[in-house]
């Protein structure tokens, strides 16, 4: 089983700047390959198959938050070969 990674990053950008943000995790996620860097910490992600999506979103007069979570099983491709002991 392979190490467990975690990375962690906040930070505080105009909208234009946040909205290049999800632009490029969106073309990650549809690559396959997403790379996180704050240049101290990195994680690699590999995003495939059915990912489950979900998104939570609170407003009030004061101040807006929007949550995104996306999670996926890491696929361990194996071949699949069938026989019949039929000749």
């Amino acid at each position: 089983m392979g190490k467990s990674q975690e990375f962690k990053h906040k930070t505080k950008q105009d909208v234009k700047e946040i909205a290049e943000y999800l632009r490029t995790l969106a073309d990650g996620i549809d690559s396959g390959s997403l790379s996180l860097t704050n240049g101290v910490e990195q994680v690699t992600l590999k995003p495939d198959g059915l990912v489950d999506m979900e998104i939570k979103s609170k407003n009030d007069d004061k101040k807006g938050k929007i949550e995104i979570e996306l999670k996926w099983v890491q696929s361990k491709e194996r071949q699949l070969f069938i026989s019949s002991n039929e000749e």
